[in-house]
């Protein structure tokens, strides 16, 4: 791709003689004729790219979708550990995170179990680090009733989640 400050001084030419005018291609100097169809052909590369760099964009998104599901699929076959009653407090006292998946969306914790943190909680935990300690808890603020307290964080530490596995 071309250097870009050429490219903006074209841009800025071809700028000027849009509001000044149309070109007159009878009356006008050659050269400049030639400078706008060269302008015209940075822009239609400059699109192109742009359109070449949004597909790219797409790509990886769309790969870390699947990294992200494909994630969440190893752990649920790894995880052996007995499911606990939705709403009734976790009496282990040794959780601590084990995956933050999906910059937030899920957690899973050390006894194997899987939480999908509500919409609107998930940037309070998407930085999470693994082996921060979590408590459970019952929680009226939650639809799910259920809140993952993470001890180790002073601010944005805790988190309504649903238990999905």
């Amino acid at each position: 791709m071309k250097s870009i400050k050429p490219i903006i001084a074209s841009l800025l030419l071809l700028a000027s003689v849009i509001v000044f005018g149309q070109v007159n291609t009878q009356q006008n100097d050659p050269s400049l004729l030639k400078e706008i169809e060269s302008l015209k052909s940075d822009v239609r590369w400059i699109k192109f790219d742009l359109q070449m760099q949004a597909g790219k964009i797409q790509q990886l998104e769309d790969s870390l979708k699947k990294l992200t599901h494909q994630q969440l699929s190893d752990t649920s076959v790894q995880s052996n550990a007995k499911q606990k009653s939705k709403g009734q407090e976790t009496t282990d006292d040794n959780l601590y995170l084990k995956n933050n998946i999906g910059r937030g969306e899920y957690l899973q914790l050390s006894d194997g179990s899987l939480w999908q943190v509500e919409s609107l909680d998930r940037l309070n935990c998407s930085l999470w680090l693994s082996s921060s300690d979590v408590k459970v808890v019952n929680s009226n603020r939650c639809l799910s009733g259920l809140m993952i307290i993470n001890v180790d964080e002073s601010s944005s530490n805790s988190v309504c989640a649903k238990r999905i596995k």
